[in-house]
């Protein structure tokens, strides 16, 4: 959670103004908290991620610099709170749980639009369709989504958002990359040890759809 607090000496500047005690209410993602005749200001923003929140205190640090009234001041915050309130709670995590979802679907729908071409297996032809049609649930895969899927795992393990399965599964896909480049000949012939299964991508679906459970509760 971060937090910025700001002290408004105003007696020091406007002495004719009489003092007054102001006891604030605090909710949304952005909410201020004003108590005692000294005008203490705490926001408490756990909504803002780290760029928002520097724009932030660069507002409030021209807003001092200014040395509006009280008044003044916080029909600022008024506007900029406002604006907040109108963002998606908890803002930070919101776009990357909605992200997280349609991944998911995204992964789900993939695997889905796979299955039904799976081929029988009742004689070595049918295994050799059937290993292309292996080894093109990967290839597809790589081609369409495995790069954003890499992005948005990378994006929350910068917030220390972790989910184990999800990482065993892309570790799996990283090492069965890394292997069938070296054994080509091996992989061409035994697709199923060094191309991901229909299974595995489902499987991270599910991983996304629950990360965005877990970033709902934040």
């Amino acid at each position: 959670m971060k937090y910025l607090t700001l002290l408004f000496l105003l007696i020091a500047v406007y002495p004719a103004r009489p003092q007054t005690t102001v006891n604030g209410e605090t909710k949304g993602p952005c909410s201020p908290a004003v108590i005692g005749s000294n005008s203490t200001v705490t926001l408490s923003c756990p909504g803002l991620s780290k760029e928002e929140l520097a724009t932030f205190k660069n507002l409030l640090n021209k807003l001092l610099v200014n040395q509006l009234t009280r008044e003044e001041a916080m029909d600022k915050f008024a506007e900029v709170l406002n604006h907040i309130d109108k963002l998606e709670p908890n803002n930070s995590y919101g776009n990357l749980r909605t992200r997280c979802l349609l991944m998911g679907d995204a992964l789900l729908k993939y695997a889905d639009s796979r299955r039904p071409l799976k081929p029988p297996v009742t004689n070595k032809d049918d295994l050799l369709n059937y290993n292309e049609w292996w080894k093109e649930n990967d290839f597809g895969l790589r081609r369409t989504l495995f790069d954003d899927i890499i992005k948005l795992h990378d994006e929350l393990s910068a917030i220390h958002e972790v989910d184990h399965p999800l990482d065993r599964l892309l570790n799996d896909a990283a090492s069965k990359y890394k292997q069938r480049q070296q054994n080509v000949p091996w992989a061409l012939e035994m697709p199923q040890a060094y191309f991901m299964s229909i299974d595995d991508i489902a499987q991270m679906g599910y991983r996304f759809k629950s990360l965005a459970n877990d970033l709902l509760e934040k």
